[in-house]
């Protein structure tokens, strides 16, 4: 059990900068998948994308109230989320 607590010791540096470089590409590949799929979303035309700073409650509102919020625009018989308004 010595041994044991003893290579602990020595390797806990290397696992720890592992355990930081894992949460890093984490992170970065979380942000970057984001950022790519709001552009393939928007090109594809499944959002719409507006800056509506006047009034959000209206905002809220509106997309709360649709009957189609699937973004999928086979499901919604052609119709896709936030097109076609």
């Amino acid at each position: 059990m010595q041994a044991f607590w003893r290579d602990a010791v020595e390797f806990l540096p290397i696992l720890m900068s592992g355990v930081a470089l894992t949460i890093i590409v984490t992170i970065g590949s979380l942000l970057l998948s984001t950022v790519l799929g709001l552009v393939w979303a928007v090109q594809m035309g499944w959002v719409s994308v507006r800056l509506e700073l006047e009034n959000p409650i209206r905002l809220a509102l509106r997309v709360l109230s649709r009957r189609c919020v699937v973004t999928a625009p086979c499901i919604c018989g052609g119709r896709a989320f936030g097109v076609g308004e």
